[in-house]
């Protein structure tokens, strides 16, 4: 890839310049980021790449000043990698962090677009001298648009599915209608009702008492083909509901019964959204975490894995003489951390889950960034199910069930009923 600067002057939004921020996306090879005015600290710069990569203070924490944001920049812009990356109004750029960005792109083999808005200060061409610079026409700018814009269109996605209410299930349905749009409730009302009624069959083919063991039977290999976590609570609660109309009430908390399932599911392993939410995280340890996790191996496993034993591209890790493939959405995230532990001096021998110092990630944060992505494997950690003559409370896999007095050929959707005991639900 040419390191080559393309330096394009505008005029304002004539050209479609800015339609590019809607079209950035690292997973396509794709980045774009805006200067703002008055940019006056070199941190600034490198903060406003890795948000445009996805990273969220709210996630990962807030990014700190200094050279480790600058690393963990080039290994996630070499992880990815990042083909073309492209600075809008840099007209703005301060000479003195010309060199910085320019710099960036040639380590990581990044074509960059300088996307100035005129008119322009003769301060700014000047500052470009000292790098090569060619100066596309700006119908090249507009090729790159559509090229981008038909790329989406032909791998266009399915709607994703939206954030729902965290509520019980009594309510639950009921304040989807009202948080949600048109749309977004149409989607989940019809996972919604699919799952009612295919609990409500199973319920009606119950014979005697309904046990945990039964619970969990029937739910965890329906959400297993669920992709989302927000997809996993809408078909738990209305197993809830569909549970309540036979009169028994089912305690569910899903976050345990996420935690607490064999392993992740096959659809959550290759949805995009998947993936796609890991890149809020500043470090990229926690995705690659998750990657290897998806391949089926646990804490103690990953805690062996050494810079040589991961494939060039990511894809696989070689394990105690055995090839472990990875899902393809997780190969940014390993080639990410290699990336950065090389940058922090890493040889092919050290560790692959080790901080700036070389220190290897303590077990529990490794087990802590694999918990958070529900990426869970068999090896992992887990709390342990009560023994068999401890009755089931459901505070170890996230369900439990009693039956009540009420009327079950009443409709559903009553007012919520007493709990005995609160699971979290």
């Amino acid at each position: 890839m040419s390191s080559t600067i393309q330096s394009v002057a505008t005029a304002h939004d004539t050209e479609g310049a800015r339609s590019l921020l809607e079209l950035s996306d690292p997973h396509s090879g794709f980045l774009v980021a805006q200067v703002v005015p008055k940019m006056r600290r070199r941190t600034q710069l490198c903060q406003d790449l890795l948000y445009a990569l996805g990273q969220r203070d709210d996630v990962g924490g807030r990014l700190r000043d200094g050279e480790r944001d600058w690393e963990l920049l080039i290994a996630w812009l070499r992880g990815w990698p990042v083909r073309e990356l492209v600075l809008l109004d840099a007209q703005w750029l301060p000479n003195a962090f010309l060199d910085d960005v320019a710099g960036l792109a040639a380590t990581c083999g990044s074509r960059l677009w300088l996307v100035a808005q005129q008119p322009v200060e003769d301060t700014y061409p000047a500052g470009l001298r000292s790098w090569p610079t060619a100066e596309p026409l700006p119908r090249e700018l507009v090729a790159i648009v559509k090229a981008r814009r038909d790329e989406l269109a032909a791998t266009l996605p399915a709607p994703s599915f939206p954030r729902v209410p965290a509520t019980n299930f009594v309510s639950f349905r009921a304040e989807a209608r009202r948080q949600l749009t048109a749309a977004e409730f149409a989607l989940v009302d019809a996972l919604y009702r699919d799952t009612y009624g295919e609990a409500r069959t199973w319920l009606d083919g119950l014979d005697g008492d309904l046990g945990e063991e039964q619970v969990l039977t029937h739910l965890r290999p329906r959400l297993a083909l669920l992709a989302t976590a927000d997809e996993m609570v809408t078909a738990v609660r209305a197993t809830q509901a569909a549970a309540f109309r036979h009169g028994i009430l089912l305690n569910a908390e899903p976050v345990q019964l996420f935690l607490t399932a064999e392993r992740a599911g096959a659809a959550a392993i290759t949805s995009p959204e998947t993936w796609r939410r890991l890149r809020a995280y500043r470090e990229p340890y926690r995705g690659a975490m998750c990657a290897l996790a998806a391949a089926e191996l646990g804490v103690d496993d990953v805690l062996e894995i050494r810079l040589a034993d991961v494939a060039a591209d990511g894809t696989s890790v070689t394990l105690s003489g055995k090839r472990c493939d990875v899902p393809a959405g997780g190969a940014p995230y390993l080639r990410a951390q290699v990336a950065l532990r090389t940058l922090e001096g890493a040889g092919p021998g050290d560790t692959l889950f080790a901080d700036e110092d070389g220190v290897p990630i303590r077990r529990r944060m490794l087990a802590l960034a694999l918990r958070s992505s529900s990426l869970a494997s068999p090896s992992c950690p887990r709390t342990p199910s009560p023994p068999a003559s401890t009755p089931p409370v459901g505070r170890s896999t996230g369900a439990s069930a009693s039956r009540g007095s009420r009327d079950p050929r009443r409709r559903a959707h009553p007012p919520a009923p007493r709990r005995t005991r609160s699971v979290g639900s």
